[in-house]
């Protein structure tokens, strides 16, 4: 639709899974690839996925439909990570964030169904040619550093880059420095 024949995808969590699938379905089409917080579809950490309460209240008020809470929740999962407090996050980036999270929030079960549809894809990391950049916030879940260190060495070999002061959404959080990370990687894909 946009005309553009090839490019450099950039996703950020379930993001990420749809940027691996595009690199998947349409490799000539995928110059490179940028995975923030993500994991590949049928990989799991040794010993599995950590048992988050967190993640079990986000998912009671999705189901009760109890949008405002699903927000508070995913702004501690998400925003504030793991391993700090909401109060060592910027207030102007809790407000935004709260605005931003609504829309998603209502509607993350249908997106996460419909992205997983397209089945496990963790055996096909190999597939992936182009050039792979992979980042994650300093206090992201644990388990997606654990995924960053997986796919960075699976696509590229290199350690995943980890932004400092950042949970899940280090664009959001540390623009400079992502930007930077992205923009030296853009740099060095070829044409």
């Amino acid at each position: 639709t946009l005309g553009i024949e090839e490019t450099v995808v950039v996703g950020c969590s379930l993001g990420g899974s749809i940027a691996f699938h595009l690199a998947l379905a349409a490799p000539s089409r995928v110059r490179g690839l940028v995975v923030v917080g993500a994991a590949a579809s049928g990989w799991e950490p040794n010993g599995g996925w950590a048992d988050d309460p967190l993640e079990h209240e986000a998912a009671e008020a999705a189901r009760s439909g109890d949008v405002d809470r699903v927000v508070d929740v995913d702004m501690r999962m998400w925003l504030t990570g793991y391993g700090r407090a909401l109060d060592d996050v910027d207030a102007e980036l809790i407000d935004l964030f709260r605005d931003m999270d609504r829309g998603p929030a209502a509607s993350e079960p249908e997106r996460n169904d419909h992205v997983e549809r397209f089945g496990p894809f963790v055996d096909r990391l190999p597939e992936i040619a182009a050039p792979a950049l992979v980042m994650v916030g300093q206090y992201d879940h644990p388990d997606l550093l654990t995924s960053a260190r997986f796919l960075a060495d699976r696509l590229s070999g290199d350690d995943p880059v980890v932004i400092p002061d950042a949970a899940h959404l280090p664009s959001l959080e540390q623009p400079e420095r992502f930007n930077q990370e992205l923009s030296a990687f853009l740099g060095s894909v070829p044409d």
